[in-house]
């Protein structure tokens, strides 16, 4: 069957549907998007997701396994299923998806509305370095630079900041979310400012 298009003539069956379809594929995945999806099949080396996109997306086994026995038990095939595009397409030309960053992603939605709202959160100290305390807020690491440690002054002597850092590992202190930047996979809290609201809600109370 041959059609004209403009001043041009071609053959229908010149045509390459494949790559019409990649074209006209509105809902093409992009990379960092979370897609709700259907399980379609659950294999050995990963578990194979329907996106409402032309090709199947694959959660592999190596990020299955963070999840946790207790998650992976509930996975049925039909089942309804949020995921994370990692990859759009890889070197093997497979959509690759996560179910271990939708939490994460999650999880900076959350860092970003404290940081809106001003809540107060409480994170466990994880570590420090030269400038400051590393603690955990559920899957990200964030930083409390050294200025906003509460028991820290600019007077306080370089070793005696850095004894005083170390002894705060373990401990589970008051933050406040100052800086989300997801893209440079940066989250900074401040202690010093979690403290002082604290203190100023305890004198409202009086």
């Amino acid at each position: 069957m041959t059609v004209s298009s403009g001043n041009e003539m071609f053959d229908v069956e010149d045509l390459d549907w494949t790559q019409l379809l990649d074209e006209y594929d509105y809902a093409r995945p992009q990379r960092g998007e979370l897609r709700d999806g259907v399980v379609m099949q659950i294999e050995d080396n990963g578990v194979l997701v329907s996106i409402g996109t032309k090709r199947e997306g694959v959660i592999p086994q190596q990020d299955l396994r963070q999840m946790g026995d207790e998650y992976l038990s509930t996975l049925k095939v039909g089942a309804p299923i949020q995921v994370y595009v990692q990859d759009p397409e890889n070197k093997e030309g497979d959509l690759v998806l996560s179910l271990t960053m939708v939490q994460v992603a999650k999880d900076w939605e959350e860092a970003g509305r404290l940081q809106g709202e001003g809540g107060i959160i409480q994170g466990q100290v994880i570590g420090y370095n030269k400038g400051g305390l590393l603690v955990q807020f559920n899957r990200i690491r964030g930083f409390v630079p050294a200025s906003q440690v509460a028991q820290l002054h600019g007077r306080t002597a370089s070793e005696e900041r850095q004894q005083a850092l170390q002894r705060m590992v373990g401990q589970t202190i008051p933050l406040k979310v100052i800086e989300v930047d997801r893209e440079r996979n940066r989250l900074v809290l401040s202690e010093r400012s979690a403290t002082q609201e604290w203190r100023k809600a305890q004198k409202h109370r009086l």
